[in-house]
């Protein structure tokens, strides 16, 4: 019997400008799996930079679109994540989070 190809999740946690997103693209590189930047996808989904959806609608807003676009991320066939600087500070992020593996950076 032959298994099918192994898609690990792998999402990488950690304080803003710590290079979460340049480990996910070198792992990507080196690996040949797929990556994703969080907050890039949260810009391309959106429609909006980062900060302009920010500053129109406020933290509260942005925290629950980033959830709904990390989920989406952990449904995809996307193996490596990494997640925003704020991200991890929800405990719902835990409960999530806590049966896949996360690097902290």
């Amino acid at each position: 019997m032959k298994c099918p190809p192994f898609k690990p999740k792998l999402s990488l946690i950690g304080m803003p400008g710590s290079g979460k997103t340049w480990l996910a693209n070198a792992l990507e590189k080196e690996l040949g799996l797929e990556a994703q930047d969080l907050d890039h996808y949260f810009e391309t989904q959106s429609g909006m930079a980062i900060s302009q959806f920010w500053n129109q609608y406020g933290e509260s807003e942005f925290r629950v679109l980033e959830r709904y676009y990390m989920f989406e991320l952990l449904d995809s066939q996307v193996s490596i994540i990494a997640m925003g600087g704020g991200t991890p500070c929800f405990l719902i992020i835990w409960i999530v989070l806590k049966n896949k593996v996360c690097v902290f950076i």
